[in-house]
């Protein structure tokens, strides 16, 4: 969901489907003539956007053909509409509390395991997504403040999905790791000051925002104006990594962190990991780029290499999980992949962490 310069784009000059079926790429161009250029463009486009979450279950490549023919199209308005549908969806998912919680639980294991001090510390996520509930966690367990910045508007606002993590959060003592009664209570009191409950949406103060429009290349922030930047699977589909990777630099204070999670996989439905490698650099940037599931095919050693440019220093890769490369694969590479070590061919995932020179 981090879309535009940075974040992966912005609006294909055509729409290109992803579809193989020559059948439903026929029928898709054809959505599109009709929903750009007909009378009964309106009431199709509200039948299409309710019609999207439950295609998105159960036929995720066809869902991303048609987002991105509504993307395409749609006013700001009905964009939203998208967006708001999928974030009620999602609100009603119990594995939207459970992907929160655990995301909590990494953070903070992280941060110990860095030796860095959540208590006070300012936080900007890149591209959080549905997440904006892990940047009130983190500031009910002591963070000073928390910015999320995003393309779309889907991060979840729902209160009854906010009551039941508060409900998760008092019932669950893994969460605390053996800490105390008073240190539980202070972490619920802190919650509770963070997050109103008080009607239908979850309403946040100062201390928990989350802005979007916004382009990652192009932070609306002052240099220095951060102590950690986090972002979790959001490095692959920026459009301008480099852009993005410089600009994290700017708004991080003099030994600041920069912890992300990258995926580093193919994100096509139903390829192998490694697949859209045997793809030639201009064939993937005309098929994919403005996409809405845009990925850059950026290896890391690149991330690596980009965040010392930055200014980065201490620069380094863990809990690297790597795939297999396969033979048809290995032999098929497209030229900006030929000459790899296999040893980067083959990362699938890996959290890179830098300090701030």
């Amino acid at each position: 969901m981090r879309r535009e310069r940075g974040m992966a784009g912005g609006t294909p000059a055509r729409f290109r489907t992803t579809t193989g079926s020559p059948v439903i790429r026929r029928r898709l161009e054809g959505l599109r003539s009709l929903l750009g250029g007909s009378a009964a463009g309106g009431p199709v486009r509200a039948g299409l956007i309710h019609a999207l979450g439950a295609i998105g279950e159960h036929r995720p490549r066809l869902f991303a053909d048609l987002l991105d023919v509504v993307l395409e199209i749609a006013a700001p308005l009905e964009v939203h509409a998208i967006f708001e549908h999928v974030r009620q969806r999602e609100a009603l998912d119990p594995r939207s509390l459970a992907y929160a919680l655990g995301n909590l639980r990494r953070a903070r294991a992280l941060f110990a395991e860095l030796g860095v001090s959540l208590e006070g510390a300012r936080i900007l996520e890149l591209g959080p997504g549905y997440s904006l509930a892990l940047g009130s966690l983190l500031c009910a367990f002591g963070a000073r403040s928390y910015r999320g910045v995003d393309l779309f508007p889907i991060a979840l606002d729902s209160a009854r999905y906010f009551l039941d993590l508060r409900r998760r959060l008092s019932e669950d003592e893994s969460l605390f790791g053996g800490e105390d009664d008073a240190t539980r209570r202070r972490v619920l009191e802190r919650f509770d000051s963070i997050v109103d409950l008080g009607g239908a949406r979850a309403r946040f103060g100062d201390q928990v925002q989350l802005l979007q429009p916004v382009d990652a290349a192009r932070l609306p922030f002052p240099d220095g104006s951060f102590d950690v930047v986090y972002s979790n699977a959001a490095m692959e589909h920026f459009a301008a990594p480099d852009e993005v990777i410089r600009e994290t630099a700017r708004v991080l204070r003099p030994g600041g962190l920069g912890l992300h999670q990258i995926d580093l996989r193919d994100h096509r439905p139903g390829r192998g990991p490694l697949e859209f490698l045997t793809i030639d650099g201009a064939t993937w940037e005309r098929a994919w780029r403005g996409k809405f599931n845009y990925t850059n095919r950026k290896r890391l050693g690149w991330f690596l290499e980009a965040f010392a440019r930055a200014g980065f220093v201490d620069v380094h890769a863990t809990r690297v999980e790597r795939v297999d490369v396969p033979e048809p694969v290995e032999h098929q590479l497209a030229a900006d992949f030929r000459g790899l070590p296999r040893e980067e061919l083959s990362a699938a995932s890996a959290l890179l962490v830098a300090r701030r020179g």
